[in-house]
């Protein structure tokens, strides 16, 4: 089963304590989170319901940047604190509303990314794993 230490031990993650405020049409887990606002989530574990306290987890090379908003379930708009090239990547340190979240893409066709200090930052559902605390 999920646990937070299985999530945290399989690699680099993103982890904000969250609520879970119900569900979409579809079933997805739909959380508040201070910072982020509300995030929908495809994943998550048994005996989540609504009102409970989580923890979502979201990969850093999971998350999209761009200039531009793109249609996804999970967009926010932030600003870039710190770009650092790690050779075939960046690892990007980004701001949204006093919350950091910390972004992971190939280095390859970046473009306007590495230059811009206002981004989108975008991820999908299923990229997101929610655990009860």
């Amino acid at each position: 089963s999920a646990t937070d230490f299985v999530a945290r031990f399989i690699g680099l993650a993103n982890v904000f304590d969250a609520k879970v405020i119900g569900r979409d049409e579809g079933g997805r887990i739909r959380l508040q989170a201070p910072g982020l606002g509300e995030v929908v989530a495809g994943n998550g574990a048994g005996g989540l319901t609504d009102g409970c306290q989580a923890r979502l987890y979201i990969r850093p090379e999971s998350i999209s940047l761009s200039t531009e908003r793109r249609a996804c379930a999970n967009v926010k708009t932030g600003r870039v604190l710190r770009r650092s090239f790690l050779g075939p990547h960046l690892d990007f340190l980004v701001d949204i509303d006093g919350t950091r979240l910390r972004v992971i893409s190939p280095s390859k066709g970046t473009g306007d990314r590495m230059l811009a200090p206002d981004v989108h930052v975008s991820f999908e559902p299923a990229d997101c794993l929610v655990l009860s605390t």
